[in-house]
């Protein structure tokens, strides 16, 4: 994302994911951490959510999930089940970005979904 011209919303949004991302990168099971959606593009508005995927090595578990989300000061919306089709599986969770020290936005919703790296490379 260019910072040029990313709107504030975007650089916010970018900014909470720099400090969430180590919540799941410190798994050695996950191989990434990608910002996406609007925030990634930097068009982001203030009613914007904020997209996150973690790619995996192996798929998490829900109590790997949860966990990242206590880290990341976020409070769980839902975990949902893995989802299957043509591209491979994708577990999603929904959180809202709760206690994190200076946030200016708190109770923005993350969307994050979770992928197999086999996946992702083919």
């Amino acid at each position: 994302m260019s910072t040029r011209r990313a709107t504030p919303a975007s650089l916010l949004r970018r900014d909470f994911a720099v400090r969430a991302a180590p919540a799941y990168a410190s798994n050695p099971s996950v191989v990434a951490v990608v910002l996406g959606g609007s925030a990634a593009k930097g068009h982001a508005d203030r009613f914007s959510d904020l997209e996150l995927f973690a790619v995996w090595a192996r798929p998490p578990t829900d109590a790997e999930r949860r966990s990242a989300i206590e880290i990341a000061g976020g409070d769980l919306v839902r975990l949902y089940a893995a989802e299957e089709d043509e591209t491979g599986v994708v577990w999603s969770d929904a959180w809202k970005i709760g206690r994190c020290g200076d946030v200016p936005f708190t109770g923005v919703e993350v969307d994050m979904h979770h992928f197999l790296a086999e996946d992702v490379e083919r």
